[in-house]
């Protein structure tokens, strides 16, 4: 428990550290959000810097240089996630900096993305003996093999949670 406070701890220091610098380098770099003109509830956040999601990325690189085991696939494979869902965020953001408007990936694209993110995930899962095809059943003391079904049930876990973070 303590080594996960001072990793918690650790990234906290790292992204409010590096925050002020992203901001500024953002704005430098003209990457601001780009407002629908009719939505009016929206209009506040025009010209508001883009891109955020670097400070994360950096706060979770460094603490996992600092706590990742060798030999650890999991943490490795949940980096790797992380990544490929920021590198999707980032395709968005960019492509609304460029085109300076409020349209970047269409959504098809983006769930074409996330899909093919929660596929690799699943077949991981299924294939790793580290991580396994049983499933514990929540307000019940049994778990249960789902076999060659994890991977369809870990990507709707997976898509689900996306629909949730939008």
């Amino acid at each position: 428990m303590t080594k996960i406070l001072i990793a918690f701890l650790i990234s906290f220091v790292v992204g409010v550290a590096i925050a002020p610098f992203v901001v500024w380098f953002m704005k430098k770099q003209k990457a601001k959000q780009t407002i629908l003109h009719y939505v009016e509830e929206h209009a506040k956040k025009q010209g508001t810097p883009t891109m955020g999601g670097v400070i994360f990325l950096v706060a979770l690189a460094v603490t996992c240089a600092i706590f990742l085991r060798k030999g650890s696939t999991l943490a490795l494979m949940s980096l790797a996630v992380a990544f490929a869902y920021a590198l999707l965020g980032f395709l968005d953001d960019f492509l609304k900096v460029k085109m300076k408007q409020n349209l970047g990936l269409r959504p098809y694209q983006k769930i074409l993305f996330q899909v093919a993110i929660a596929v690799l995930v699943a077949v991981f899962v299924y294939r790793s003996p580290e991580v396994g095809t049983r499933i514990q059943l929540p307000f019940a003391n049994k778990s249960v093999d789902l076999g060659f079904w994890i991977i369809p049930f870990t990507v709707v876990v997976f898509l689900h949670a996306q629909t949730l973070s939008i």
